[in-house]
Formats: structure tokens, sequence, C-alpha cells
């Protein structure tokens, strides 16, 4: 168990999230490689009130987000509980330092409009004031993994037994912990789900290996496979339409291009929901309102063909 003085740091109306690790890990952590997932021993203490021992931490984001260049030392974390001793019924523990967005607004206001057009999952996210190693490192999000706990929440006790895949870029690292353009997702079909594993990745039932529903779907939005009419006729019966035409409007109204819909295609969950239904949930959206130039398409069937999107 690692344990650690108080660092006699008041108390704000923030919830303080303490993270403690013993220096010689602290010193692995500073001098490994940033895109490094392993995860080194740790003990969290939440709002003062509560500490979880047996923990582990590590950096978290794309290769992008973990270089110094653009965050300094002021990294995303991921925490790792243990099974036994879960925090909000989760494992999982995110910290989005929220490098892009300084006003760590966007994504709160992002999740007001998405909830206010009704229907759409969205994962809560609370500011939380992040106390490493007994330093202060300002206001965090700590962000609600999506898990089988969040679709339980999200569509019901029985409705947990769907894939979950998240959407996100394929990096790959040169021997200097470089990497050259990422690639997108590209809602292109393809059978050899090796060319999928990368940028759709399994969340849940990942030991079965299974990705023959998400090429159907991706059948469905391939538009060299799928005629504007098929579409039409299909996809009623394979997406929830009103959630992605919701969605995808938010999105295009705020400008985010790291999204689907957007100029990345990706920042997002796809849930095949047990009724044979594709529904999504929406993730991170700190570069919104014009934090960078809109470019549009990226599918999502361009958006998603009418007459959902009426003249």
């Amino acid at each position: 168990y690692i344990y650690q003085y108080d660092d006699a740091i008041a108390a704000t109306a923030v919830p303080a999230c303490r993270l403690i690790l013993l220096n010689r890990d602290y010193q692995d952590l500073l001098n490994r490689s940033p895109m490094s997932n392993h995860h080194l021993p740790a003990s969290l203490v939440y709002r003062g009130e509560r500490i979880h021992h047996l923990a582990g931490l590590r950096y978290r984001g794309s290769p992008y987000l973990r270089r110094d260049q653009i965050t300094g030392s002021r990294k995303g974390v991921r925490v790792r509980l243990s099974r036994e001793d879960p925090l909000m019924e989760s494992v999982r523990i995110t910290l989005d330092e929220q490098e892009v967005d300084s006003t760590i607004q966007n994504d709160r206001l992002v999740r007001h409009l998405l909830q206010k057009a009704g229907g759409v999952p969205y994962g809560d996210r609370r500011h939380v004031h992040l106390i490493f190693r007994g330093v202060s490192q300002g206001t965090y999000e700590q962000v609600l993994t999506v898990d089988p706990h969040y679709l339980k929440r999200s569509f019901g006790d029985d409705d947990d037994r769907g894939d979950l895949y998240k959407l996100d870029a394929h990096y790959e690292i040169d021997d200097r912990g470089e990497f050259p353009f990422p690639a997108f997702t590209s809602w292109k079909y393809t059978e050899n789900k090796e060319d999928l594993r990368f940028t759709y990745k399994k969340r849940t039932r990942a030991k079965e290996d299974d990705f023959t529903g998400l090429m159907s779907l991706l059948d469905l939005m391939d538009t060299s496979r799928t005629t504007n009419e098929a579409f039409e006729e299909q996809a009623p019966a394979l997406l929830d339409l009103d959630l992605f035409v919701k969605g995808i409007a938010v999105y295009r109204a705020v400008e985010d291009w790291d999204a689907i819909g957007g100029w990345t295609g990706k920042n997002v969950y796809l849930y095949h929901h047990p009724d044979g239904r594709w529904r999504f949930i929406p993730w991170d959206h700190d570069v919104s309102f014009g934090a960078a130039a809109l470019q549009a398409d990226q599918n999502p069937r361009a958006y998603l063909y009418t007459p959902y999107f009426p003249e």
C-alpha cells in the first residue's frame, strides 16, 4: 500500500483527486517513453474521503497529446483500480487535462446541446482538482468510462450484451518515438478484420474477436457498395436514425471536426444494441466551437441521406 502525508493543499469547491506513487515509479514515468501503457503502482484518494490502494497509473491519450511539446508536464492520466474496489462502479478512471480547451467548458456545452436534442447518451464528466504527488496540477476533467456499467445506465439493465467499439486513429510509432500522419476511420467495407481492429477498437466481447456485425454496418455505410436508394430502405433496421441525425446535427452546429461527420471521423463509440440497431455514444468535444477549421464528411453517409434532413 502507498501512503502520503497530508499535502496541506486547501479544499475548494472542486473535489480533489490525489494520485500517489513512489519516487522510483515517478522517475520511471518521467524517463520512459510517454507512449507506454504499462501501469505503475499507485494509490488514489478521492475527495479526501476514500483511498483506493492497489491501483495502477499511466499517461493516456493519443501520441499527439502525450508529447511534451504539446502538453508539457500536464498530461492526461488513466488510473486502473482493482475490481474489488471500484469508483462509481468503474475500475478505469480517465483524467483529461483538456489541453486544447483552456475554458474546460466546450465538452460540457456540447453535452448540454446533445441532451437538449433529446435521447443522445453522453458520458458524465466532472471537474476535479488533480493533486499529483502533493503538487497541484489544476483543474482536470474526470470522464466516466464507457463500459458495460455505462451501457446499463444508458440503455437499460438487459442492454449491455451488444458489441461496443471505440473509433479512433491508427498511429504507427518509429524507433525515435515519432509517428507519421495517422490513418483515420474510413467507413469502408472490408472482409478482413485485421483492417478494422486498430481504428474500430472492441470494448466489449473482445475475446470473441467477431467483427461480422461491424462489417454489415460498414457494408451499409460504404457508398461504393450500397446505393442511396438501398440505404434509405435498409437503414431504419440497422441504425437508430433519430439518434444519429440529432447527434450529427449538433456536431456540425458546434464545428467539431474531430468526430464522426468531421475530418477525422472518430471520437465516438458505436454500440450494436441487442435490438439489432446501431447507436453511437459521443466522446470528447474539446476542439469544437471554432477551435480548428471544420472539414466535411468522414462518412456517416454524408449525412444519412434524405429524408432525415428534409428540405
